[in-house]
């Protein structure tokens, strides 16, 4: 959209070869620039599924989530060492 706020829509497929199973999540989301690397998104999945072996990321599963991201690369850590002195 634009430089701050971004429109997002994603699809996601999780595939068990154990049981021949899989299992689908999509939806949209709407991010809005914190900062420079640093994103807060919130967005909705209309299908979605659960998964306990990666239970902490919740953005799969069905409804509404909020995800929060930062990038760290080494010139991120150059400009925290030079904010810090």
């Amino acid at each position: 959209f634009t430089k701050v706020v971004d429109l997002g829509v994603h699809a996601h497929t999780l595939y068990s070869a154990n049981s021949n199973n899989y299992l689908y999540s999509s939806g949209l989301s709407v991010g809005l620039q914190l900062a420079r690397n640093v994103w807060l998104s919130l967005g909705y999945n209309v299908d979605g599924f659960d998964d306990r072996d990666f239970s902490a990321a919740g953005y799969t599963a069905q409804g509404p989530y909020l995800q929060f991201r930062m990038k760290f690369d080494q010139d991120t850590g150059a400009e925290i060492m030079n904010w810090l002195n």
